[in-house]
């Protein structure tokens, strides 16, 4: 009987072992597209080039805050469509929030 439960031994710390590498690359990774996309969307028209006055990154999602001159403080929360992988949608909260969405890799 304890041979049968030799595979699946092995299969768990393999498979732990990838979701913690997909968690560290989520934290560690260039972000820079991630940042693109969120700036975008702190746009408003009075402020074209909001600037960035936090980031927050974890292995599930990354949020930023920016000033935004005539908004005052604007929140983006981006998220990965499948928790560790997928894309990454952006979308705007908080007091300066707008229904605006978008979707980077």
């Amino acid at each position: 009987m304890a041979e049968g439960r030799g595979p699946l031994r092995a299969l768990v710390p393999v498979v732990l072992l990838g979701l913690s590498g997909l968690g560290l690359y989520n934290v560690f990774a260039d972000n820079s597209e991630v940042r693109a996309r969120a700036a975008a969307l702190a746009k408003t028209d009075k402020d074209p080039s909001p600037r960035m006055t936090r980031e927050s990154k974890n292995p599930i999602g990354q949020s930023f805050d920016f000033q935004v001159s005539g908004a005052g403080q604007v929140e983006v929360s981006c998220r990965r469509a499948f928790y560790l992988v997928g894309e990454y949608a952006c979308t705007r909260v908080g007091a300066g929030s707008a229904p605006a969405t978008s979707a980077s890799r």
